[in-house]
Order: structure tokens, then sequence, then C-alpha cells
């Protein structure tokens, strides 16, 4: 695992990354309601059962949108509620917690993304794996499905 210089820059960062990629999902997902909204909107078919089929299709896709919708914005507001400069002496919602072999971002059900080269897993505290953390504190160690992990860095 690489050193990271200055960890509390580096959570800001991957903060940031987190709710750009949120507010992205969400635009393509507003679009997408969009797109069908107009589709539902200008299907002519040749019979009124054929309409009415396409109708009911684009609700039922209209709606599994809005419910997508309506989870990232919640994600998002989770994450803009993080104070970015906030620093932790155990693991809890909003830490960056560094050990030996991963990264953990406590922030929310995003999974795992990439920054300055480093995989950075950002999970929620319903995750198993925050089970196995919350509350640890640096240096201590913990074991997760079958593997060892000591907790190297945290703020």
């Amino acid at each position: 695992m690489t050193k990271i210089a200055d960890l509390a820059k580096f959570k800001r960062e991957v903060l940031e990354q987190c709710i750009q990629r949120q507010e992205q999902q969400i635009a393509s997902l507003k679009e997408a309601i969009e797109a069908a909204i107009e589709s539902a909107l200008s299907e002519s078919g040749s019979s009124e059962d054929s309409q009415d089929s396409f109708r009911e299709q684009m609700q039922q896709e209209r709606s599994m949108y809005n419910n997508k919708l309506a989870e990232s914005s919640e994600l998002l507001a989770g994450l803009k509620r993080i104070n970015p400069n906030a620093v932790f002496s155990q693991i809890g919602q909003g830490a960056l917690v560094v050990t030996d072999k991963q990264i953990f971002l406590i922030a929310g059900s995003i999974g795992k993304i990439t920054f300055d080269s480093q995989d950075i897993f950002v999970i929620s505290t319903q995750s198993p794996i925050y089970d196995a953390i919350a509350g640890l504190k640096k240096g201590d160690k913990y074991e997760f499905r079958g593997q060892h992990f000591v907790i190297t860095d945290l703020t």
C-alpha cells in the first residue's frame, strides 16, 4: 500500500470525487426520465391496446428511474453532510480508513472508485465490512472473511 503524504487533503479530494460522481449520476437519471416521458408521449401505434401496453411499460420504466433518482439524491445529500475536515480517532461515518491492504471511505454505498492511482472502497455504515471495523482506532487489527488487516491510518 502506497503511503499517502497528506491524508486530510486526499480525503477531501476523494469525497469531492464521490459528490461529483453522484451529481453526474443524478443528471443521467433525470435525462433518462425525460426520455421515457417523451417516448411515451410521442408513441402512436395502430391499436389502442398496443398504446396502452407501451404506456404501461414506459410508466414502469419512469417509476424505476424515479426510485433510482431518489436513492441517488439521498446518497448525495449524505455525502454533502460529511465534514471533509473532520478528524477521527475511531472509525465512524465520514472517516477515511487506511489499512495495510485497502482504503475505505465511510460515506455511502458507492463501491470501488480509483483516485490518484489508489483504489478506495466507499462504503456505508450498513455494509458488512463496516461492522468489522466500526469503532476501531489506528493500529487496531481486525479480521474480515478470513483475512487479517491492520489499520495504519485514519482521518
